[in-house]
């Protein structure tokens, strides 16, 4: 389990290299706006805490196939909502 802490920075970078899950983020404030890049290393999954809202309802199907780099950007509505957006293979199949 991944907690980012929001006071540290508003863009982070993590590396999956087991499954993970992307858990609901400390210190957020209303209005932070930021982007997670995530970059797989294998077959894992990734999940997240339910203060992600995502525009389907639902959490995207990362990316699992090693280095590839998925990128959830996102803006703080409130405490417990997090609007994200998420790019799959941000540097596309090579």
């Amino acid at each position: 389990t991944v907690t980012l802490n929001m006071n540290t920075s508003n863009y982070f970078s993590l590396t999956a290299n087991g499954n993970i899950t992307i858990a609901n983020p400390s210190n957020t404030t209303a209005g932070q706006a930021g982007a997670l890049f995530v970059t797989a290393n294998g077959s894992f999954t990734t999940s997240f805490g339910s203060h992600w809202r995502f525009a389907t309802g639902t959490a995207p199907t990362m990316s699992t196939s090693a280095g590839k780099v998925d990128r959830i950007d996102y803006v703080v509505q409130s405490a417990n909502t997090i609007h994200a957006v998420a790019t799959i293979d941000l540097l596309g199949t090579a």
